[in-house]
């Protein structure tokens, strides 16, 4: 387990930072997890956490990724849908999505 904080304040947020972000979202995935897509964005508000979009193409992989990061991070779910899960965690904004089309 990771965490919760980040040690970062808001002006700081370098590439180096939002790597450290990137590498959290991999370890509460899986850093195995086959990827379409990840797009990551340092916060646009004061007191907001970066982002980190993670795009699959596989609903069963999503629905793992999902049930096993909620079972195993304390977090703050922002969104649930079919096709997509967001929550806050580990200092981060973590949205799993399904890519368009897939199933």
């Amino acid at each position: 387990m990771l965490p919760e904080t980040v040690g970062t304040s808001w002006g700081t947020w370098v590439l180096g930072d939002l790597a450290d972000a990137m590498e959290r979202a991999a370890a509460a995935v899986g850093q195995s997890v086959k990827v379409d897509e990840v797009q990551i964005r340092p916060p646009q508000v004061a007191g907001e956490s970066p982002e980190v979009s993670i795009v699959v193409g596989d609903r069963a992989v999503l629905l793992t990724m999902r049930d096993e990061v909620a079972a195993c991070y304390p977090h703050e779910v922002l969104a649930a849908q079919d096709d997509a899960w967001a929550a806050q965690l580990l200092g981060m904004r973590l949205v799993l999505e399904l890519l368009d089309g897939s199933a």
